[in-house]
């Protein structure tokens, strides 16, 4: 530390030295010499551009402590680094006039020293930190004083452009809504957005641009934490009275909070359905978010894209005993199923077992085929029906890749009779290739703005449609096709659906469907689709939204604490059971 050669000085220095923090509690009117040296304004060295411009040089400053910033959550673990404001802001700000001290790796800092409400004076190096401007390489620091901290800058923006001149300050903000809860349990963080929501993605190309220029990362906050285990808060819930440090780190912009915020609850969760009356037939898509067994064999472990544990597969099949003992659906259009066969030990065969006796008084069952295995792929289709309400009428039809396309999954096509009235109608289900995997993509499936993989989305669709008209009397006899298309309502399968004669019923009921969550933005990517002559008997289609607006710690797959596991209490409902929202959609046929 370098300090003036006087008595107070040398005090100051013997009392760090031994961890107290008695000198900087406001019991004395002296001060150093680095208190009335002059100083270069915060302002100053935050510039009125994203860069500092006195980047490397070494500089003294003077501000008050509004904030301190710990490694982790945990107050008791080593402080990172405070924030120091001016006293008082000029307006209209033209420069940040707060600033980051980066003092973890400073041999004259110890996390005694500092506590907001001090006035200080610290000299060190400014440095811009992935687009964070701080001081680093703190050389000496200097209690002033104490006094009241900086006022709050309330905020009515979220655009970058226009955060800049807040970096580092304490700021406020309206209502905000969330965006995302990915990050929640690992991290402490979640993703606000200003107002009450966001549109739905219609289309891919959408995915990118205004969406980042308008979000936020609440952040660094055990009690955030423990906030979600009283309410357990959703996507699209509400938080008022949001007040912190607005900090730049890890190309987003976050707030690290002061207090915890009120929470108000605007998307509750979605209640079990009853059991269906004779004359329904409630038919529900459902991806699985991959239910691999490797055939009961403690290799599938290593090589599983489902559960990786024993505990997580048992997890697996408790959520989703739970999901049909919420759903309770006729007839389920499964994807994500491992591919491996419908004979004794594989997935399908342990799925029924752990569904058996899930609802007293239904045997669902999965429809039999003679394939070994559904295409090249390592996961597959499946359909489930309860014995009680309908049966098949012949052998599933398997639409293989060499009459859909290489790129495409097969598609499952089944003839039903309702029995409670003899109805006769067709389901297929599907699922196309995903938008990932963008690196092998080649030619017309290149990215185009729909995503990788379009062009054969596209050739699935147009195919299945053709067989349609050739095998089924589609005047007459109702079809319904659903899965995961794997793309947005605006992009070209779907609208492709709409052309030839096919209605997605859930554009009936909602105008705003949803089943997936991306980065934080919605989008439908699961869909139902029936012909003509069926509409008359649509009772009711929507979304169940028990996944994508949930915590993803919720899901088997996640690797938690205990004690989060314990609270969380995971086991006990099927919320989060996969990554998807199920869609429903129920016929009424007398």
């Amino acid at each position: 530390m370098k300090f003036c050669h006087c008595p107070v000085l040398l005090a100051l220095f013997l009392c760090c030295l031994l961890h107290c923090d008695d000198v900087f509690s406001g019991h004395t009117d002296h001060f150093g010499a680095l208190c009335d040296h002059l100083f270069t304004s915060i302002a100053t060295i935050q510039g009125e551009g994203h860069r500092s411009p006195l980047v490397g040089q070494r500089v003294l400053t003077q501000g008050v402590v509004t904030a301190l910033l710990y490694e982790g959550r945990n107050e008791y673990q080593k402080i990172d680094g405070f924030f120091i404001q001016e006293p008082k802001a000029s307006s209209p700000l033209l420069a940040s006039q707060g600033l980051y001290i980066y003092s973890k790796a400073s041999r004259v800092m110890s996390k005694m020293m500092v506590r907001p409400g001090m006035r200080i004076a610290v000299r060190g190096r400014v440095k811009e930190y992935h687009g964070l401007t701080e001081l680093t390489d703190v050389e000496a620091i200097e209690y002033c004083g104490d006094t009241v901290l900086p006022k709050v800058v309330h905020l009515d923006t979220l655009r970058l452009r226009e955060l800049e001149v807040y970096e580092n300050m304490r700021v406020s903000l309206p209502i905000v809504y969330v965006r995302s809860l990915t990050q929640l349990a690992r991290y402490g963080g979640v993703e606000v957005g200003l107002g009450v929501g966001d549109p739905v993605v219609k289309q891919s190309v959408m995915l990118e641009g205004k969406h980042l220029e308008s979000t936020l990362f609440v952040d660094e906050s055990s009690s955030l934490m423990e906030l979600y285990f009283k309410h357990h808060f959703r996507v699209a819930d509400q938080f008022k009275e949001v007040k912190g440090i607005l900090s730049y780190r890890f190309n987003r912009y976050r707030i690290y909070l002061e207090s915890l915020p009120v929470w108000v609850q605007r998307n509750p969760r979605p209640t079990p359905f009853s059991r269906s009356l004779d004359a329904y037939v409630r038919i529900v898509v459902l991806n699985l978010n991959n239910y691999f067994n490797g055939n009961n064999q403690k290799s599938f472990l290593k090589n599983s894209r489902g559960a990786r544990s024993q505990a997580s597969f048992m997890l697996q099949n408790k959520k989703l005993r739970k999901a049909w003992q919420f759903l309770k659906p006729d007839i389920a259009l499964l994807s994500e199923m491992e591919n491996d066969g419908q004979q004794y030990g594989s997935a399908v065969f342990t799925l029924e077992q752990v569904l058996r006796g899930s609802v007293e008084g239904i045997r669902w069952r999965y429809l039999r085929h003679d394939y070994k295995t559904l295409g090249f792929g390592r996961i597959s289709n499946v359909i489930f029906y309860n014995q009680n309400k309908v049966e098949p009428l012949g052998t599933v039809k398997v639409l293989s890749q060499a009459q859909l396309g290489l790129n495409v999954r097969p598609i499952l096509v089944q003839k039903f009779r309702q029995k409670y009235n003899g109805f006769i109608f067709w389901v297929a289900g599907l699922h196309l290739k995903s938008k990932s995997g963008c690196e092998k993509a080649l030619g017309l499936d290149k990215d185009q703005g729909q995503g990788c993989w379009n062009f054969s989305r596209l050739k699935a669709v147009k195919n299945l449609v053709a067989w349609a008209q050739k095998n089924i009397n589609l005047s007459k006899i109702p079809l319904i096709i659903g899965g995961d298309f794997n793309a947005y309502i605006g992009e070209e399968p779907i609208a492709y659906m709409h052309n030839f004669g096919f209605r997605g019923v859930l554009s009936l009921y909602d105008h705003h469907p949803y089943s997936y969550l991306y980065r934080g933005r919605r989008g439908l990517l699961d869909h139902i689709f029936i012909s003509q002559p069926g509409l008359i008997y649509v009772d009711s289609a929507k979304v169940v939204h028990m996944n994508a607006d949930e915590l993803p710690a919720l899901s088997y797959q996640e690797n938690l604490p205990a004690i989060f596991r314990q609270k969380l209490k995971t086991g006990e409902h099927a919320f989060r059971f996969s990554d998807h929202d199920p869609v429903v959609l129920e016929l009424l046929t007398r």
